[in-house]
């Protein structure tokens, strides 16, 4: 992904107090995210390993759901 252009859009869908998009904004470029995200920053493995499991806020009561409905196994009904 990274060796995309730096124009193309993004739309991230993590937002926490360590992980997170630095602004409002509901989308980015990887231009700006390769510059201000620190996901992004350079490391070796176990750095990586680190900072993917460390430092995350609460998963929300519904995380499992979330899962299911990302997963296409269960739908929402809509009204």
């Amino acid at each position: 992904m990274l060796k995309l252009d730096d124009d193309v859009e993004v739309f991230p869908t993590h937002i926490g107090a360590a992980q997170h998009i630095g602004s409002t904004s509901k989308s980015s470029t990887l231009g700006r995210e390769k510059a201000g995200n620190p996901a992004l920053r350079p490391r070796n493995k176990d750095e990586f390993f680190k900072y993917m499991t460390e430092g995350w806020p609460p998963k929300p009561p519904d995380y499992q759901t979330i899962i299911r409905l990302n997963r296409g196994e269960i739908t929402i009904p809509i009204a």
